[in-house]
């Protein structure tokens, strides 16, 4: 039976974002989640479904729930070939020129095939696709008897999905591909003919796996149907996306500050062998004392089945080791010795690193100034589904902490933060504002509700600066233009990643019921999609426009559209007209600090840097054809690579120390490996530019308020 948790548990769990950005549900709870005792289908779905009738079911499902579900038409079709054949055939390698033209004569089928009525365009595109890679795969093979050939002077264009070469012209582009990774590899220098063949037989080998791992475990089939039913989804948006069962279960996963894990994570070697990068301190593999970093891992057996992990998809292995099917396995090694060994693991809760508050003090001789990083906004939940561990309460104890360490201003870092739950964002505003409307929410055939923040009080009333760039999106978003709204911090940075619309999940055959809560089966398959927008307590929108800092630090990405900008299926801006009483007490001396910043750094040779390399990396993002050549340069790339070589190595003279707080004094009887990300972490801040620049912002702000 499919279990729909109380709207209580709903808001606190399911108020997600994509990428780990943003859901909310309330439209969806309030308008469709009744309790009645009639199911409108009474079928119940005893048998498997074929791909296109999990397309039918879908769409379907996006067009009753959907905030603003696009028409399925000529120009759905267009976007959606172009997005399909970015994700199937991004470099060119398996369709020919002669089958884009035969797909696309197959798209004009689309509408029907979304209504049920037939199955013409996957049918053709599965087919196709299958003999292509195939054919490939034969080819490659063909390669290993044959000695390598090294093409003078050509070319290559990869142009993510819009470049086909003939049917007649594919081998050489496979060659052509092989000599462009070898190329790569090898980078610069003086190499022989020997270890130039060398690193071609080690790329030709690493294809030939990714070929491979096609066909095992009838891998083929099931990638060609998730390709096309999520192009199907992110056609109507980039945020509406198609989800398998294990797909679902690592998003929830990842926006948790813990998770079952067997205490490794997987990379590739040069090889292309998945190896174990990282072992997490006090995890079932650390505690077995057996594995090491840098081992490969050939097989997993669970339940007496063998897992070949030789040749599998790195996305495959993880999704199957994170399932949570998989909870203790036999985990065979090679080890360094060429030998191989069996280690028996099962899996324990460890804490997601990328989810864990960091704290630190930074002083100087004038100023103690706290800085907070917040890599997601994280949420975890007791055995009653109540949440107690997450972002906004480890803020809260951090932010006690460090009001006990004296501080005079804050800087809360949210660079790179994705997003995650909505209600952690709103948890996390209450504490800096005491009470008020926080912004608007608007749903499918609702009227526009208020967010409020109800509760009197807060804990932090000091000076504020939040840190964002181009990938804070979604509830990054929206806690700093709230506090931007509020006057209640400076905002610096690059302007944001620009998504104000929210998500949940649902199974694909919700539309035939008056509640999932109703379904006599167990789903398997489900879809993201975007059920609402929030706005600005104004009712202005930073959807596709992102949040514009007070003051903009110069960006690597500037000159390049970036974030919801970029995609072609992202939902317009907007105004809402919605009536708000919106009062703040705080006041910022914007333009004074704004001032001060720009005669502090008029000058400033590492943002000029910044700016060289900016440059430098729009000509390299633009660029579509790249020579293949042993001795040939790549003009684009190899300027960018050197700028970036002089952003490496450019050091920074912070003008302050990085210490922990008092509380973290026992650091010294920790793992040596949570020392060295202690440590690592502290050099870091030290290092970074940017957060130097928000000190002396921050250090501005306390000196304006206290008339210096």
């Amino acid at each position: 039976m499919w279990n729909i948790p109380t709207f209580e548990k709903k808001l606190k769990k399911e108020i997600l974002n994509i990428c780990y950005i943003c859901a909310l549900e309330r439209y969806w709870m309030r308008n469709h989640l009744v309790f009645v005792f009639t199911i409108l289908v009474s079928t119940a779905f005893t048998f498997s479904q074929s791909t296109c009738e999990k397309a039918t079911d879908m769409v379907a499902t996006i067009n009753k729930f959907h905030y603003d579900a696009k028409q399925v038409d000529s120009s759905f079709s267009q976007t959606f070939l172009d997005i399909l054949l970015d994700k199937s055939d991004r470099y060119g390698l398996f369709l020919s020129s002669e089958d884009i033209i035969e797909l696309e004569k197959s798209s004009r089928f689309l509408t029907e095939d979304l209504k049920g009525n037939s199955c013409v365009f996957y049918d053709n595109f599965a087919s196709l696709l299958k003999k292509r890679v195939s054919d490939s795969k034969s080819f490659l093979e063909q390669l290993n008897d044959q000695s390598f050939s090294l093409i003078k002077s050509d070319s290559i264009t990869i142009d993510n999905g819009k470049h086909f070469v003939s049917k007649a012209e594919l081998e050489y582009r496979w060659k052509k591909w092989l000599q462009y990774l070898t190329v790569k590899t090898i980078d610069s220098g003086e190499v022989t003919s020997k270890e130039v063949d060398s690193v071609y037989r080690t790329v030709l080998s690493r294809e030939q796996c990714r070929l491979k791992s096609y066909f095992i475990n009838n891998n083929l089939d099931k990638k060609v149907s998730e390709l096309y039913l999520s192009s199907i989804a992110n056609t109507f948006d980039p945020h509406t996306s198609y989800f398998s069962s294990s797909n679902k279960e690592s998003f929830y996963d990842g926006l948790s500050d813990e998770s079952l894990s067997f205490g490794f994570d997987l990379d590739r070697n040069e090889r292309g062998q998945l190896k174990v990068a990282s072992i997490v301190p006090g995890g079932a593999a650390w505690l077995s004392n057996k594995i090491n970093e840098g081992i490969i891992l050939s097989s997993v057996i669970v339940n007496g089945k063998v897992r070949d992990f030789s040749c599998i998809r790195y996305s495959e292995a993880m999704s199957f080791l994170n399932s949570s099917t998989v909870k203790s396995a036999k985990f065979v090694f090679e080890m360094e010795s060429g030998v191989l060994d069996t280690v028996s693991l099962s899996k324990t809760l460890v804490s997601v690193q990328e989810n864990i508050v960091q704290s630190f003090i930074l002083k100087d001789s004038t100023s103690t100034i706290g800085y907070i990083y917040l890599p997601s906004f994280y949420t975890s939940e007791n055995e009653f589904d109540v949440s107690t561990n997450g972002c906004s309460a480890d803020i809260s104890r951090e932010l006690i902490r460090l009001k006990r360490e004296g501080i005079e201003g804050l800087i809360i870092d949210l660079r790179n933060n994705g997003g995650g739950h909505m209600l952690e964002a709103i948890n996390l505003i209450g504490i800096f504002i005491d009470y008020g409307t926080l912004g608007i929410i608007d749903g499918k055939d609702e009227k526009p509700s208020l967010i409020k923040d109800m509760n009197r009080g807060l804990i932090y009333n000091g000076p504020l600066t939040i840190m964002i760039d181009e990938f804070s999106a979604s509830a990054s978003e929206f806690f700093a233009v709230t506090m931007q709204d509020y006057n209640r911090a400076i905002i610096v940075g690059s302007t944001s990643y620009g998504k104000s619309t929210a998500q949940t999940v649902l199974p694909i055959e919700s539309h035939r019921y008056l509640s999932p809560d109703l379904m006599d089966f167990e789903p398997t398959d489900f879809v993201k999609l975007t059920v609402s927008r929030f706005y600005r307590v104004n009712g202005e929108t930073y959807q596709r426009q992102g949040v514009v800092p007070d003051i903009v630090f110069p960006s690597i990405f500037d000159g390049l559209e970036t974030g919801e900008r970029s995609s072609p299926t992202a939902i317009l801006a907007n105004h809402i007209d919605k009536e708000t009483y919106f009062k703040t007490r705080f006041a910022l001396p914007r333009e004074e600090l704004k001032a001060r910043y720009e005669t502090r750094n008029t000058n400033n040779p590492y943002f000029e840097l910044v700016r060289n390399t900016s440059t430098l990396y729009m000509k390299y993002w633009n660029s579509t054809t790249y020579p293949i050549g042993l001795n040939s340069k790549d003009v684009h790339r190899t300027a960018y690579l050197e700028g970036l070589d002089k952003f490496a190595e450019y050091s920074v003279s912070a003008p302050y120390s990085v210490n922990n707080p008092s509380y973290l004094a026992g650091y010294s009887n920790r793992h040596d490996s949570e020392k060295e990300i202690n440590a690592t972490a502290m050099e870091g801040i030290k290092e970074d530019q940017e957060i130097v620049e928000a000190y002396l912002v921050t250090k501005d702000l306390i000196n304006i308020k206290n008339n210096k």
